[in-house]
């Protein structure tokens, strides 16, 4: 396998496998490729949305997501890069990517005062334990939370909040 130095620490978890990596600032056409692979399938993600301008947090989110499924290129067809990296368990589409990008009110706390209790947000990805990772539509900041109430489509407000001032 070749692979760039932050993979060195995986050395030991893909013997039998042959691991080479290379030293920084070195480059190896695979590892390039495979790079620029992934650049163009997130711009090709990122295209069917309907946003002029994408906050990095969407771009990251579309990556783990992107990263959650196998590739048939890739070191192995049965496990995901999220598998092999983070042990992370394989994602289900229906329900791991059932809300990406998808506008929604997150209940942000739990209290019994008075104030604002939720919060519109973009759904950008789910982790382990259920728990899915939004970007705040008022701050731009990344939140994370389980309750929400998914809104029936994006609104031309949001596509305009997302493009004029949340990163």
């Amino acid at each position: 396998m070749n692979a760039d130095n932050e993979f060195e620490t995986t050395r030991n978890m893909v013997l039998p496998a042959h691991l080479h990596t290379v030293a920084k600032g070195e480059h190896l056409p695979e590892v390039e490729r495979s790079i620029r692979t992934t650049k163009e399938d997130t711009r090709a993600g990122l295209h069917g949305v309907p946003f002029e301008r994408f906050p990095n947090s969407m771009t990251r989110g579309t990556v783990i997501n992107r990263n959650g499924f196998p590739s048939k290129s890739g070191v192995s067809q049965e496990l995901a890069p999220r598998n092999i990296i983070d042990n992370h368990p394989h994602l289900d589409y229906n329900v791991d990517l059932k809300y990406p990008f998808a506008q929604l009110s997150l209940d942000n706390e739990f209290t019994n005062g008075m104030g604002i209790r939720t919060i519109d947000a973009l759904a950008l990805y789910a982790d382990l334990a259920g728990t899915w990772y939004f970007m705040s539509l008022e701050t731009g900041a990344t939140v994370h939370g389980r309750i929400f109430k998914p809104y029936p489509a994006i609104t031309p407000a949001v596509q305009e909040r997302v493009a004029y001032g949340v990163d």
